[in-house]
C-alpha cells in the first residue's frame, strides 16, 4: 500500500534565502533510542533534563606537587561524578610543576605570539601565555615518568571517563604545530620532531590500559601550518615532512595508534571534505565516507564544538537555521558521535533529530539521508575543489541522458570561511533530464519487502505533477508513487512517500534504487532526501 502524505509547511521561502525550520521534517520511528557513546559535551540554552559530560580540566602541577609525589585527588573526585572528557593542562608554565624549572634550570619558556597577549585558562587564572616546549629533554623525561605513573592508577578503564584531550599543549589544551622557527635554531629537525611526537603519543597510548579510543587528539586532520622558519630550505623542509596529501603527520600517527579525535570547525561546513585519517576522501567531486576504515570502524571519541554561530569571530548573519543545520548535518555525515552543541534553541527539532542518531552505524541506523548540494572546498585554497552532495548511506549521482541534473540555490554565506553553496539541484527539462536518481547502500537496504518512509524536500515554484518510482520486492523496477500536485507558492516543503514494499535491488539506471520524475513538464528542485526503515532492524 503507497500513501502519500504532503505536509504543508508555513513562512514563504524564495530560493535565495535563509532556510526555515518548518521546511523539514526531522521524524524517526517511534523505536528508535541513543546510542551508546554518543551524546553532547557541552551546549547553550539545553531543555531540561538534558545531560551533557563533564570537561573536566585538571593541571600537571595539582597532580605532581613534587618530585616522585603524585595527588590523584581530583581525578579520583570526578570519578564520582557524571561522565567526562579529560583535559590535562601541562604545557602552560603556570599548570607545570614548580620543581620542573628548578631540576631543569635550562628549560625556556616560549611566548605564545597568537597572539601575543594573556588569556584566562578556564580555572580562573590569568596565563602570560608562556608555554614550555614538551620536547625538551628533560620535559619529557618528566611527564614520562607522569604518564606511567597514571597508568598505574588505571583510570582510562573507568566508564566515567569518556575521553582524554591530548597530546596536550597551548590554550586551552588545543594541539598545532607551534615555535618552528625556535626548533629550528635549537637544532631540532623535522625527524627529530615527529620521533618525539611519536614518542609522547604511544605514552599517552599506554596510559590507557588498552582504551586508547578514548583519547582524543585535539589537532587538525589535513593541513598544518608551519611557520617561517626565516629561509625557504629549512622550511620547505618542515613542510614537506609535516603535511603529507591529504594529512599531516601528526594526525596520522595519533589516529594509526587508535586515538579518537575532535574537530572545532565544523561550523565552517565546507570544510573537512578530505581528511584521509577520518575516512573521508574526494572522489569524482564527491565526498565519500569510508565506514570500514579503522578510525571509524572502531567504537573511538569522534566530536567536534559546533558552538560558534554568530560568537568566536563568525558574523551575526550566520547564527540562523541554515548554519546550524548544516553545520549538525556535516557532523552526522561524518560520522561523528559527540557534539558541543549550540545555542539549542535555533533548532530543536533538529538537535532532537541529531541526538537520536548520533553514533549510528549502516547496521542500526534507522534513517539514509542525501543532501544535494555543491560547494568549494575553501579549507586549503580560495576557491578549493567543487564537493558534490552529503550522503549519509544515500547517494544522489547523474545518470546518463536522462538523469543529469543542475546545481541551483545559492545561499552566500557572511562567513568567509564558508563562501557560497548550491543547496539544492534541480532536473533539466531543457536538456531532455526528467529524473534525480538516488542510491540506497546495500549494507541499509538490498532484497527483500521493507517498509520505508522516503521523505523529499522541495520546491513549490510551478504548477507540475511529480512522483517518485522505486524498485520494489518484485519484478516491477520502476513502480510509481502517487501524484504530488504543486501550487506554486514559492514554499520550501516536505512530502513523506509510504511505501511498503522496497527490494532497492540496484535494479534502475546507473545502478540506482529509485528516482524523483518531474512529470516532464516543470523542471523540480530538490534540496533533501531521507529514507526512513518504519520497522526497527533486526
Amino acid at each position: 500500500m503507497i500513501g502519500v502524505l504532503l505536509v504543508a509547511l508555513c513562512a514563504i521561502q524564495p530560493v535565495h534565502t535563509a532556510q526555515q525550520s518548518s521546511e523539514d521534517d526531522w521524524t524517526l520511528p517511534w523505536w528508535v533510542q541513543r546510542t551508546s557513546n554518543s551524546g553532547l559535551y557541552g551546549g547553550f540554552n539545553l531543555p531540561a533534563g538534558e545531560t551533557t559530560l563533564k570537561l573536566a580540566t585538571v593541571t600537571w602541577r595539582q597532580l605532581n606537587p613534587s618530585e616522585g609525589v603524585y595527588n590523584w585527588s581530583a581525578i579520583d573526585a570526578l570519578l564520582t561524578g557524571r561522565p567526562f572528557i579529560l583535559r590535562l593542562y601541562n604545557t602552560d608554565v603556570i599548570h607545570c610543576p614548580t620543581w620542573l624549572k628548578t631540576k631543569y634550570p635550562g628549560l625556556t619558556a616560549q611566548r605564545f605570539r597568537w597572539p601575543d597577549a594573556p588569556y584566562p585558562d578556564t580555572l580562573g587564572n590569568t596565563s602570560a601565555g608562556d608555554f614550555y616546549p614538551p620536547w625538551h629533554a628533560g620535559f619529557e623525561a618528566e611527564f614520562h615518568k607522569f604518564l606511567l605513573a597514571f597508568k598505574a592508577r588505571n583510570y582510562a578503564s573507568d566508564a566515567k571517563m569518556v575521553g582524554w584531550y591530548v597530546p596536550g599543549g597551548w590554550k586551552w589544551n588545543e594541539w598545532s604545530l607551534k615555535w618552528v622557527p625556535e626548533m629550528t635554531r635549537q637544532g631540532i629537525t623535522p625527524t627529530t620532531y615527529l620521533a618525539w611526537f611519536n614518542r609522547l603519543m604511544m605514552d599517552y597510548v599506554s596510559a590507557t590500559n588498552g582504551h586508547a579510543g578514548k583519547l582524543i587528539y585535539t589537532g587538525v586532520p589535513g593541513e598544518e601550518w608551519v611557520e617561517w622558519t626565516g629561509d625557504s630550505g629549512t622550511y620547505n623542509a618542515w613542510v614537506t615532512a609535516i603535511n603529507t596529501g591529504s594529512t599531516n603527520a601528526m594526525s596520522a600517527t595519533a589516529l594509526s595508534l587508535g586515538a579518537g579525535a575532535r574537530d572545532g570547525s565544523t561550523e565552517w561546513f565546507n570544510y573537512r571534505t578530505q581528511a584521509s585519517d577520518w575516512g573521508t576522501a574526494l572522489t569524482a567531486n564527491y565526498m565519500v565516507t569510508n565506514d570500514a576504515h579503522p578510525f571509524l570502524a572502531s567504537s573511538r571519541f569522534f566530536g567536534t564544538e559546533n558552538e560558534c554561530f554568530g560568537t568566536c569571530g563568525q558574523p551575526a548573519g550566520t547564527a540562523d537555521y541554515y548554519h546550524v543545520k548544516m553545520a549538525t548535518l556535516k557532523a552526522l555525515q561524518l560520522r561523528m558521535n559527540w557534539v558541543f552543541l549550540g545555542n539549542y534553541n535555533l533548532a530543536p527539532a533538529l538537535f532532537q533529530y541529531m541526538l537520536k542518531t548520533l553514533g549510528k552505524t549502516v547496521a542500526d541506523s534507522p534513517d539514509a539521508w542525501c543532501a544535494l548540494r555543491e560547494a568549494n572546498d575553501t579549507e586549503r585554497s580560495k576557491p578549493g575543489p567543487v564537493v558534490r552532495n552529503w550522503e549519509r548511506w544515500l547517494i544522489q549521482r547523474e545518470v546518463s541522458p536522462n538523469g543529469l541534473t543542475v546545481r541551483t540555490a545559492p545561499v552566500r554565506s557572511p562567513a568567509s570561511q564558508i563562501g557560497t553553496s548550491y543547496e539544492a539541484r534541480r532536473t533539466n527539462r531543457a536538456g531532455a533530464s526528467d529524473f534525480i536518481y538516488f542510491g540506497v547502500d546495500d549494507a541499509f537496504i538490498k532484497g527483500g519487502s521493507t517498509d520505508v518512509d522516503i521523505y523529499v524536500t522541495y520546491l513549490d515554484n510551478n504548477y507540475a505533477k511529480w512522483r517518485l518510482s522505486y524498485d520494489s520486492d518484485s519484478a516491477t523496477i520502476y513502480k510509481p508513487t502517487a501524484w504530488v500536485t504543486n501550487i506554486a507558492d514559492g514554499k520550501w516543503k516536505t512530502v513523506k512517500f509510504a511505501i511498503g514494499d522496497a527490494g532497492f535491488n540496484n535494479r534502475q539506471s546507473g545502478g540506482m534504487d529509485f528516482r524523483l520524475y518531474n512529470g516532464g513538464v516543470e523542471d523540480l528542485t530538490v534540496r533533501f532526501v531521507r529514507v526512513v526503515k518504519v520497522n526497527p532492524p533486526l
